[in-house]
């Protein structure tokens, strides 16, 4: 019977070690918006909704515990779930920080912290506020891009009045239609703009500015974290900062080199900021074609401890800390959420 005991004991102890326990949440912003195409906002009421779910019905853990356990071999925490917020938006303090403060729920925000200043917005914020927003636009488009000219008509699109921006400012980049030319041009510069070199971005983003006849200013609904704010974020002990790169460029397109310049200029501002070691980092955009295992080394070297990935997924005590996965949070009403939990920790996409 003893003997019994025991081997019904390890056979427990070696299912907990293989059972997927915990998963860990992006967000990118908590904020209302109007014309949302990316999917990257959740509005303050639904963020509330799944604090409250989280707290209710899963175990809220900060990423540095998890990756201890990770480190140690220790068996996770069943049903944990680990916040995490890419990209840097200031609504990350204004709006996240005082409801996870409310619900005293750890998380980790990834900030790109190259460009802060606050007349310059996201390139893909830029883009929509150039294209999807009510201006008449000029009918053809002139871009020399990396050597290879480009060029596009906006036909009928050069106007774009109020009640077509009304019928469509729920469009957004999952849709398989585009339903003028310049939700086309939209998800052509989109492609463009992603892998290119942030000089060459920033020239196009100002040509682009320039040829709309509007003025590069950032909205006050789009602005990124200013240096002064940063540190703010770590206040009560509650936030982590994490890295992000400076000027957030997919890594599998840099050299090692550069790599390394991306990553430890990050680092370095946002130690020298929020006054915290910065351990963990997630890779901007994420998918396992947006880093190699140049990044992955570099990381290593670097002294990080956690690193995030963009793809879904449960964690495990095998996972690699260098490629965690991560579930992206859409602006889910709180049925939706906790139904999208549950399907989750079964192992269900």
């Amino acid at each position: 019977m003893k003997i019994f005991r025991h081997i019904k004991q390890r056979v427990y102890q070696w299912r907990q070690r293989f059972q997927p326990n915990g998963m860990i949440l992006l967000y990118h912003r908590i904020t209302e918006l109007q014309c949302d195409p990316q999917l990257l906002s959740v509005s303050p009421q639904h963020f509330e909704d799944h604090l409250q779910i989280i707290t209710q019905f899963y175990r809220p853990h900060h990423l540095t515990n998890i990756t201890q356990c990770l480190s140690l071999g220790h068996v996770l925490p069943r049903r944990s779930v680990i916040i995490t917020f890419d990209d840097g938006y200031a609504d990350n303090l204004h709006h996240a920080k005082p409801l996870l403060e409310q619900y005293q729920i750890p998380a980790t925000m990834f900030v790109s912290s190259g460009e802060t200043d606050r007349s310059r917005e996201f390139w893909w914020d830029a883009l929509e506020y150039i294209l999807l927003h009510p201006h008449h636009l000029p009918e053809h488009l002139e871009l020399t891009i990396q050597g290879s000219a480009n060029s596009w008509s906006l036909g009928d699109a050069v106007r774009y009045p109020q009640d077509s921006y009304q019928c469509y400012r729920d469009w957004n980049v999952l849709h398989s239609d585009t339903p003028t030319l310049r939700h086309q041009l939209y998800r052509s510069l989109c492609s463009i703009f992603r892998c290119l070199p942030v000089n060459e971005r920033t020239a196009h983003l100002e040509a682009l500015f320039q040829w709309a006849g509007l003025e590069p200013t950032a909205r006050l609904t789009h602005c990124r974290l200013t240096p002064t704010e940063i540190p703010l974020l770590v206040t009560g002990g509650l936030i982590t900062i994490g890295a992000h790169t400076a000027h957030h460029l997919v890594l599998s397109t840099l050299s090692p080199e550069q790599q390394r310049q991306e990553i430890w200029q990050n680092k370095q501002q946002l130690e020298l900021l929020s006054g915290q070691s910065v351990e963990a980092f997630a890779y901007p955009y994420g998918t396992p074609g947006d880093y190699n295992q140049d990044s992955i080394t570099i990381l290593q070297e670097l002294g990080f401890k956690a690193v995030c990935s963009n793809f879904p997924g449960l964690l495990t005590e095998k996972i690699d800390r260098f490629q965690l996965p991560r579930f992206i949070v859409r602006n889910w009403p709180r049925d939706q959420f906790a139904h999208q939990l549950q399907t989750w920790f079964k192992g269900e996409q």
